[in-house]
């Protein structure tokens, strides 16, 4: 059964799907004016393609949650345009696209 979420509930790193995609909230803000209803600003990356647009939604807009399955993994190396990652309880190789890494490539060492 999908989790439903309205925008009151709306936090930093919460992922919707939306527009047939899946969104993560970067950023959002609540706007109440003067005898119009409310409207929360976001600010959404789009998981697949890492693209970031801004958006409004009426207050009590509801959206499906997007619930990630998250486990610990290494950074074996990086092969081509991708990076390699393996998962600490099956070792299986996870090959992910520096897209999806972004700014998280800074920091990645062998073996970490």
């Amino acid at each position: 059964m999908a989790q439903v979420v309205d925008t009151s509930k709306f936090y930093v790193g919460l992922k919707i799907r939306w527009q047939d995609g899946m969104w993560e909230i970067v950023d959002y803000q609540h706007h109440k004016m003067g005898r119009g209803g409310a409207v929360v600003k976001t600010k959404l990356r789009n998981i697949d393609t890492g693209s970031i647009v801004e958006n409004g939604f009426r207050a009590g807009e509801r959206f499906e949650r997007i619930v990630f399955e998250e486990k610990p993994a290494q950074y074996i190396y990086k092969e081509g345009d991708s990076y390699v990652f393996m998962d600490m309880e099956t070792y299986d190789h996870i090959s992910l696209p520096a897209e999806v890494l972004g700014s998280a490539l800074h920091y990645l060492i062998d073996n970490l």
